[in-house]
């Protein structure tokens, strides 16, 4: 007699065996934090300057220390501040910059300017004078070092703010060069510390969401 015949398998010739326990997902990391603007200050010419002012700084930081979330410090430095002994000067701004404290050149591109600034000293931002963005519209040149500047900058890993910006199209002319800060009477004049609050929360609504500069 002839065998019976095999029953009629129903497993899959291609499956190489049960399949593994799939693995937990890795949960996706936090999204990082928004980059926050220092609190600015600039030094007047009485007082001293960055070789004199260390202590000084070294006191601000320390105060700002406690509080993680608190705004990062910058100092703004003029050029009084720079054209004096290089060596010497570039060293207190290194200790400076050690205690966290943040340095940018204010008015870039004026009187003494020099791009050994941006050889010698520890540098994170420059800011444009406005005397090139008031007539950044209407004059090529003006144009063309604000444009400059700013592919400059990012070129060497520095941040750029816009100093003097009064208008829309100034606004939008300088988004088109890739600059992302600003300063100027667009946004606000000079006010009291009491009214800085409630200045600062209504900016968000004076520009446009596409554009999401920030305001210094």
């Amino acid at each position: 007699p002839l065998p019976a015949p095999a029953a009629p398998s129903t497993a899959n010739p291609f499956d190489d065996g049960p399949a593994a326990a799939a693995e937990p997902a890795t949960p996706a990391p936090p999204p990082a934090a928004p980059s926050q603007r220092p609190l600015a200050t600039t030094p007047q010419p009485a007082q001293p300057r960055p070789p004199a002012a260390v202590r000084p700084a070294k006191t601000a930081a320390a105060d700002a220390e406690p509080a993680p979330e608190a705004v990062p410090l910058e100092l703004e430095l003029t050029e009084s501040c720079l054209i004096d002994d290089v060596a010497a000067t570039s060293m207190k701004l290194n200790k400076i910059k050690e205690m966290g404290v943040k340095l940018s050149v204010d008015d870039f591109g004026t009187g003494y300017s020099s791009l050994s600034y941006l050889k010698h000293f520890p540098l994170d931002t420059l800011k444009i004078d406005r005397s090139f963005v008031m007539d950044i519209e209407r004059n090529s040149s003006d144009a063309t070092i604000t444009s400059t500047i700013i592919l400059m900058a990012q070129s060497l890993g520095l941040g750029v703010i816009a100093e003097g910006v009064e208008s829309n199209r100034q606004l939008d002319i300088l988004h088109s060069y890739g600059c992302r800060h600003y300063q100027g009477f667009l946004f606000s004049r000079a006010v009291s510390a009491g009214d800085l609050e409630s200045r600062l929360t209504l900016s968000a609504g004076l520009i446009s969401p596409t554009r999401q500069p920030t305001i210094q």
